[in-house]
């Protein structure tokens, strides 16, 4: 039997069931604003567990529009990171990276899965890095499995040729800069300027 559940009811559910199972200190979804084709939230703060299932909730609350998300998010689990970039990409999300902090690390994954047709506005920032669990010694562990989720994503998003170059490009921040050095994209001008260093 199919249910027809009206979309306030879906994401008051669902926006329940995450909190009463996360800590306080995720990735917040915020509504913006909507018109009759769109809608935008922001999203922001560490990204932690269960936050692509929330995108997924929202998604779904709001399958008659496009949905935009706004991200201004220092980063955080890389596996969620990973998540939330084929969750937007399932759903067709539009992704805009911030100006006030930007898309960094495994929010930079997320903003990619909105890649295709990601928005960007002057002063947008997204930073890459490898992932690492131990900031003093990176990586510190074995990162091989994240590592090859991470190159999927890339291949995804970018083809193999630019997956190739971003892969450099963070081997070399990681060797010059630490576990805290980025590859950052930021638009000025009207153009995408590459950099490498700290936010």
């Amino acid at each position: 039997m199919k249910h027809n559940y009206p979309r306030w009811f879906l994401l008051v559910v669902g926006v329940m069931l995450l909190f009463v199972n996360r800590h306080c200190s995720g990735g917040i979804y915020k509504f913006i604003a909507s018109t009759d084709e769109k809608v935008a939230f922001s999203y922001t703060g560490a990204v932690t567990e269960q936050d692509a299932e929330m995108l997924d909730v929202l998604a779904k609350a709001w399958s008659d529009r496009k949905l935009i998300i706004h991200i201004d998010s220092p980063g955080g689990d890389a596996y969620e990171g990973v998540r939330l970039y084929w969750t937007a990409k399932r759903h067709g999300v539009s992704t805009l990276a911030g100006y006030r902090f930007g898309a960094y690390s495994a929010a930079g994954l997320f903003w990619l899965g909105g890649q295709e047709d990601a928005l960007t506005v002057e002063g947008s920032i997204v930073g890459f890095h490898l992932a690492y669990c131990n900031p003093w010694k990176p990586p510190g562990c074995d990162t091989s499995d994240i590592d090859g989720e991470f190159q999927k994503v890339l291949i995804d998003a970018l083809g193999r040729r630019g997956a190739h170059k971003l892969w450099s490009q963070m081997l070399d921040v990681l060797d010059s800069h630490g576990s805290q050095g980025f590859v950052i994209w930021e638009q000025k001008d009207g153009s995408l300027i590459e950099r490498m260093g700290y936010p």
